[in-house]
Order: structure tokens, then C-alpha cells, then sequence
């Protein structure tokens, strides 16, 4: 984060190893690309910027070598 900022990417679910054929998405479900040490403290909200703009994120770290989860909080979070 030395640019004081948070990158995220969406989740794809992919079909088969070998094929790597993507079936889909996990809407309002984000990687985050950073240590999950980066985020100690529990909880963490921001803002997205760029594609992301618009939208208002939770970051979730249940422990110090738990990973972190970054969930849309926003009502922009695609739906069927």
C-alpha cells in the first residue's frame, strides 16, 4: 500500500484445472491483493476508485494468519 491504496480483483470460479473454462463470478466477493497482516484490526471500509468507483467495500480479517475477505457493501452489487 505505499500508495495508500487497497487493490482488489473480482473471484472467478473456474470449471476444470486443465481447461481453466471460467463458469462464472462471485458477485460483491473480492480478492485482496495484499497480506492479510496488512489489515489487523478486524474490520476496514473504503471507497473504490476507478472501475470501482461508485462502490463502498468491507474488508474482514477474522486473524493475523486468517487471510482477509473484502465484501461490496454498496447497493451496486450485481444481482440475478
Amino acid at each position: 500500500m505505499a500508495d495508500n491504496s487497497v487493490y482488489v480483483a473480482p473471484v472467478f470460479i473456474y470449471d476444470n484445472p486443465t481447461t481453466w473454462a471460467i463458469r462464472g463470478r462471485m458477485r460483491g466477493f473480492y480478492h485482496v491483493c495484499h497480506s492479510a497482516s496488512s489489515f489487523q484490526g478486524g474490520r476496514m471500509t473504503f471507497s473504490g476508485a476507478g472501475d470501482y468507483a461508485g462502490k463502498t467495500f468491507m474488508i474482514l480479517s477474522p486473524g493475523q494468519n486468517g487471510g482477509a475477505y473484502c465484501i461490496e457493501t454498496s447497493n451496486t452489487v450485481e444481482t440475478n
